[in-house]
């Protein structure tokens, strides 16, 4: 069976445990011809929460930013686990390593979501600052706003599509800045 079966395998619920345990155990060894990215997926996938410290490490993978990307994805958004909210405000405020902002990108998105269940000034502050800055790449302004759109409540048949692009004038809600502004820190 290919990774690719066992990947899709694992969007159904179907994998055994022995199956999740050879898929660890191919990531734990890197065996060559085993894509990683692919590996970690299954793993977030299949909910195998028990190999969070080998997925844990790949959150310093700065050679390969998809696998921080597909690592804090499993983390974070797959598995729920809160402990690695410093290190997704460390990601999203970008680094050089990151060059096309492939973790940043994931990092902000995650971000929402951690705030969603619990508000905190410095992720606010950063999501708010990064929306606010015209320097920034709309796209990455856009991922702070639906961060931040998520994080106040909303649910995503709420905003705009995300097939255009953000009209930073107009589709701006101001519900969503409003919550925002009593989430930051206060100078």
């Amino acid at each position: 069976m290919t990774d690719e079966d066992l990947l899709e395998r694992a969007k159904t619920g179907k994998l055994s445990e022995r199956e999740v345990r050879g898929v660890a155990q191919a990531l734990d060894d890197r065996v060559p011809g085993r894509d990683p990215y692919t590996l970690i997926h299954i793993l977030g996938l299949a909910g195998a929460k028990q190999h969070e410290k080998l997925v844990a490490r790949y959150l310093d993978e700065h050679e390969d930013p998809m696998l921080v990307r597909i690592a804090l994805l499993t983390l974070a958004r797959y598995w729920g686990l809160r402990t690695y909210y410093n290190r997704t405000l460390e990601l999203a405020t970008g680094s050089a390593w990151d060059a096309g902002g492939e973790a940043r990108d994931i990092a902000i998105s995650v971000l929402g979501d951690y705030l969603r269940d619990e508000a905190d000034a410095a992720g606010v502050d950063l999501l708010l600052q990064i929306l606010r800055d015209e320097a920034e790449d709309p796209l990455t302004r856009t991922a702070a706003y639906f961060a931040l759109a998520r994080a106040s409540g909303l649910d995503s048949r709420d905003l705009p599509s995300a097939a255009r692009p953000l009209d930073f004038s107009s589709d701006v809600r101001d519900d969503v800045l409003h919550w925002a502004e009593l989430h930051r820190s206060r100078p």
